[in-house]
């Protein structure tokens, strides 16, 4: 695949099933991701996976938080 062909086929998802990712997948992503370029070589990446409740309670707990924070600011949360 050529830059120009991986521009243009790109496309933006903003509606995900609500299905469990392989572990392999995962781990193929995180690994893809050990690859990626780093300023100086640095490579300070940190990686989080999170699954099942633990993600529902993250997800929970940020849009509680946003609330909060647009409230504080004066913006409407559309959460």
């Amino acid at each position: 695949m050529d830059v120009d062909e991986a521009i243009r086929g790109r496309r933006s998802i903003r509606k995900y099933a609500d299905k469990p990712v392989p572990l392999e997948i995962v781990r193929e992503v995180l690994e893809a991701g050990t690859w990626a370029p780093s300023a100086k070589n640095g490579q300070q990446w940190r990686f989080t996976v999170l699954t099942g409740p633990s993600k529902n309670e993250l997800t929970t707990l940020f849009h509680h938080e946003l609330e909060k924070l647009s409230t504080k600011i004066g913006m409407a949360w559309m959460g």
